[in-house]
């Protein structure tokens, strides 16, 4: 062990020495702290010159007596520069008031931490990081300052706060639904504002709750969306179209677009993307798509009923041709029955191609010259655009031969016209003339016949009964309209 000694000698009266009287002490103990204080205060020494943090020791009357490496790099302070009087001196007049209350605390409590700006002798600013502690260094009470440079930090945090702002700005500020989904958690953790105006929801009810997703979504399309989690999951950006179910039953379209987020190991850790409803967009397609369909219809169609146009003129050039013993009178037939094709085509721009009433074909065709000598009776019936040349042309060749031959040929003759349609769609027309020329004689058939007959059997699928009583003409015609395609009834 250790040990102090004390000896004090001894003497008789004739002063002689005669002994010693001595004290022992156990210093064991004391050595040893005292060892440990000295090799505490050179671990001390070492960690204050080789610390990266700034270490700034202040007396008790608030001098600052020391600064290590580190601080004097901190705050620009070049060797051989004196030291700063204050810790006042370190910082802007603008954390004075901070830096009193701070030392008011480590007095109180003997520690206090804060973050501030601090103003290098170059005239630049950083950002502190202090903690300061009372201690109590051979006998004297100092105030000890550890200072970390935290700009870095601060501008990294600042940039990302920045950039929540600017998120957060965006994500409440734009129609389409921003989120943000956890594959620790397996859902969403985010859903800006205008989740709750497309989807008809509340977020909370999404948030946190435990119900999927994919519940919102229509039946039929939940495959896209695991599909394309899976791709996600697997590191791959997806772009998906799907239908959601809103709680009144509607149905909106959305195009989603998402992508992964890589941790540091270079794992997808979240999911993030944005939902754009397309539902107005989707309509105006289909709605195109439909329009593009009837156009091409409308010029099939076209192109076919200027094809029968074309080709029933020339079939009526050529049975008028065989049929006429002059130019003359091949010019003037010709010239009548393209008129009526030329009424009956004007008809079918007026309506737009859609179906005629019969009441203004009738009308169209009948002869101006003989007022209130045709009768109509019959109901309102719509005449397909695609028969309508054939009737129209029927009609034309029935009042041509009731003009040259018949009732309206004298004065006082009376056409009487009427129609019916039964319960299988089987329209029927009968035609009958009094007051006319007396008939003798059944007339031979002509051309004006052989029209009838042809295009009531070939065009309206019908058939043309011709009678010729001594009293007057006396016809029926049947014929089968085909039903117009709804498509083209609202082109």
């Amino acid at each position: 062990f250790d040990a102090s000694i004390t000896a004090v000698a001894r003497n008789d009266a004739h002063g002689r020495l005669v002994g010693y009287i001595g004290l022992v002490h156990d210093v064991t103990e004391r050595r040893r702290a005292t060892r440990a204080l000295r090799e505490n205060s050179a671990h001390y020494q070492a960690l204050y010159e080789q610390s990266s943090d700034g270490i700034i020791l202040q007396n008790a009357r608030g001098a600052l007596f020391r600064m290590n490496p580190a601080a004097r790099e901190m705050w620009a302070i070049h060797h051989g520069d004196a030291l700063p009087t204050t810790m006042f001196d370190l910082f802007p007049r603008t954390e004075s008031r901070r830096i009193t209350e701070l030392l008011a605390d480590v007095r109180l409590d003997g520690r206090a931490t804060s973050e501030f700006t601090g103003r290098r002798f170059d005239g630049t600013e950083f950002r502190a990081d202090i903690a300061m502690t009372a201690v109590e260094i051979d006998g004297a009470h100092i105030t000890q300052a550890i200072v970390r440079d935290i700009t870095a930090r601060y501008e990294a945090e600042r940039k990302v706060y920045a950039s929540e702002a600017l998120f957060r700005q965006l994500a409440e500020n734009v129609d389409h639904v921003l989120w943000v989904c956890d594959r620790a958690k397996g859902g969403p953790v985010y859903l800006s504002p205008a989740f709750e105006e497309i989807w008809g929801r509340s977020a909370a009810e999404l948030l946190g709750s435990g119900v999927r997703f994919s519940e919102y979504v229509h039946p039929d399309d939940r495959p896209l969306i695991e599909d394309a989690l899976d791709l996600q999951r697997g590191g791959t950006p997806t772009r998906t179209e799907y239908r959601i179910i809103r709680p009144d039953g509607s149905l909106r379209w959305i195009r989603d677009t998402g992508a992964p987020l890589f941790d540091e190991q270079g794992e997808v850790y979240r999911h993030v993307g944005i939902a754009e409803d397309i539902t107005e967009r989707r309509r105006d397609e289909d709605q195109l798509r439909e329009r593009t369909a009837l156009v091409g219809m409308l010029f099939t169609e076209l192109d076919h009923r200027v094809r029968n146009t074309l080709m029933s003129l020339i079939s009526l050039i050529d049975v008028s041709r065989s049929s006429t013993r002059s130019v003359e009178m091949f010019a003037q037939i010709l010239r009548e029955r393209v008129t009526a094709i030329s009424r009956i085509h004007d008809m079918l721009s007026a309506s737009h191609w859609q179906p005629v009433c019969i009441l203004r074909v009738l009308d169209a065709m009948r002869p101006h010259r003989v007022p209130g000598r045709i009768e109509s009776h019959g109901p309102s019936f719509p005449l397909p655009p695609a028969q309508l040349n054939a009737f129209g042309m029927v009609m034309h060749e029935l009042f041509t031969n009731s003009m040259k031959y018949g009732a309206l040929r004298v004065p006082g003759g009376m056409v009487d016209i009427r129609w019916t349609v039964d319960a299988a769609g089987e329209f029927c027309l009968t035609w009958d003339e009094r007051g006319g020329p007396r008939i003798e004689v059944e007339p031979t058939p002509g051309l004006g016949t052989r029209l009838i007959e042809g295009l009531t059997s070939y065009d309206l699928s019908g058939s043309a009964t011709l009678r010729y009583p001594a009293a007057g003409a006396c016809h029926e015609i049947r014929c089968v309209f085909r039903p117009v395609s709804s498509e083209l009834l609202h082109a």
